[in-house]
């Protein structure tokens, strides 16, 4: 609201496409720093050892779910992008963003203590 209403100014988003919300404003990556992307995601972990039967069926549920009108609207007013993964995608994509990040970690000399 503060943006919409002038009192701040958005000088980029950080996701690799334009938000729906704020369309007038540039991404990072359109900003000079191609490739730049940072998304917030959120997804369902199971234990090692979890049948895949019962993946299966919190997948099926989960995507119905997201499916779901009123939930994708209530998302994305809020600024969310909803999105579905399979649980084979999705374990691609958690994999992605561990190297990712891991990468940018370890090229930034950061120590965890």
């Amino acid at each position: 609201p503060h943006i919409n209403s002038g009192r701040l100014r958005a000088l980029a988003v950080t996701t690799a496409k334009r938000s729906s919300l704020l369309p007038q404003v540039p991404t990072v990556a359109e900003s000079g720093f191609p490739g730049f992307a940072i998304e917030n995601w959120q997804g369902l972990f199971a234990p090692t050892g979890t049948p895949l039967s019962v993946i299966a069926q919190i997948a099926e549920h989960v995507a119905a779910i997201s499916a779901d009108k009123t939930f994708a609207d209530q998302l994305t007013a809020q600024g969310a992008v909803p999105d579905f993964l399979s649980p084979g995608d999705f374990s691609i994509f958690v994999k992605g963003e561990s190297q990712k990040f891991g990468k940018l970690v370890k090229d930034s000399g950061a120590k965890g203590d």
